[in-house]
């Protein structure tokens, strides 16, 4: 009866990611602290960073209860904003401030990973590969009043054209844009392969460092002090020799010039 019990957590852990929205207003320790409080506890779970605002309908929007305890809190103590004078959209005013936190994150578990491999080396649980990140980017649609609206009187003869050329229509000298681009990073412990199928952008980080490169810049570091080495003798060997050509003559000169006289 045990095997059933450890078959179905797994399960259920992977179909629930953490996910965590990114503000310009959120601290940025905080977000480093709980993804990797999660990385670390649970890695079979992953960790999603969007920029997707809270009120959209899109399935980033809903996430669990036990996921969101640790920003609902650090979003308390932040005092509301006022609202920005950019044109842009929040979801891509925030795109920057979202790879800096995933680059930290990345940073902070790496390290941790090589400093628990180095500690113990023959415990199991140390044991780590690395951390995939997975990038997708898309279009966010805000559901406005006027949109709802405008969905809602179509007629079934009307279909999709007559919706998009009633958007257009409606703008003065440009037709109205209601979609924004954003940005959602996955950060998982282990490879994801069902993401790799839908477009995301797959980039792996190693625990091991790549120490080939440095070994053969070394080489051929060594191999240029030596090269040089050998150009400064040369050069040293033929000015010495120029050195007594010169002399050489000068003494001939000297032994013609005394001859010359005594004649």
């Amino acid at each position: 009866m045990s095997t059933p019990a450890a078959v179905t957590q797994p399960q259920s852990a992977s179909k629930e990611p953490h996910r965590m929205r990114i503000t310009a207003g959120g601290s940025i320790r905080h977000y480093v602290a709980f993804a990797l409080a999660s990385l670390r506890d649970d890695p079979a779970t992953p960790v999603v960073l969007h920029t997707l605002p809270s009120s959209s309908s899109s399935p980033s929007s809903s996430s669990s209860s036990s996921s969101t305890n640790a920003p609902k809190k650090d979003n308390d103590k932040i005092k509301p904003q006022p609202k920005s004078k950019s044109p842009l959209p929040a979801c891509l005013i925030t795109a920057p401030r979202l790879i800096s936190v995933v680059e930290l994150i990345k940073r902070e578990y790496i390290s941790e990973l090589r400093a628990a491999k180095a500690s113990c080396r023959g415990d199991v649980r140390s044991k780590g590969k690395g951390i995939w990140q997975y990038t997708e980017s898309g279009l966010w649609e805000p559901a406005t009043e006027a949109g709802v609206n405008a969905v809602t009187q179509r007629t079934e003869t009307e279909g999709i054209d007559g919706g998009a050329l009633r958007r257009v229509l409606a703008g003065r000298t440009k037709p109205k844009m209601s979609h924004s681009p954003y940005l959602q990073i996955t950060l998982s412990a282990r490879p994801l392969e069902g993401l790799e199928r839908e477009g995301a952008t797959c980039q792996y980080m190693p625990v091991k460092k790549n120490q080939r490169g440095k070994k053969g810049s070394a080489k051929k570091n060594g191999d240029g002090e030596q090269n040089e080495g050998s150009r400064q003798g040369a050069e040293d060997s033929e000015s010495v020799e120029s050195r007594g050509t010169k002399r050489k003559g000068e003494a001939e000169d000297r032994e013609g010039k005394k001859r010359r006289t005594d004649e």
